[in-house]
């Protein structure tokens, strides 16, 4: 909790979950949720799919899907990186932001 906007209170709430081997009837359930002050996002797995996510941007009471799964993101995934290797095959900076989740999951996980 922390002090917003002329003093009014704050509190900012998020959760991260996921589970293998739970006896849910699918093989993962994978969901994040995050609440802040002007909306809310959620994260889930399509029927324990561990590619394949739905989004949603929640706003007051409403909601609007971002996206759903199933999405061949996979084989875009590796032509963007074919791609730029073909542009260059030196190391990409930009690429440092890829540590940044296993930082977070780290953090979460105390390691």
């Amino acid at each position: 909790m922390g002090l917003g906007p002329r003093g009014s209170e704050v509190q900012e709430l998020g959760r991260l979950a996921c589970s293998w081997r739970l006896h849910a009837g699918q093989d993962a359930i994978i969901a994040a949720d995050f609440y802040c002050t002007k909306g809310g996002a959620s994260l889930r797995n399509v029927n324990g799919s561990f590619y394949d996510f739905t989004a949603r941007h929640s706003t007051g009471t409403s909601a609007a899907t971002l996206s759903e799964g199933p999405d061949e993101w996979g084989g875009r995934a590796a032509a963007a990186w074919a791609s730029g290797l073909a542009q260059s095959p030196h190391f990409d900076p930009s690429a440092e932001q890829f540590l940044r989740p296993a930082e977070i999951l780290d953090l979460v996980y105390r390691r």
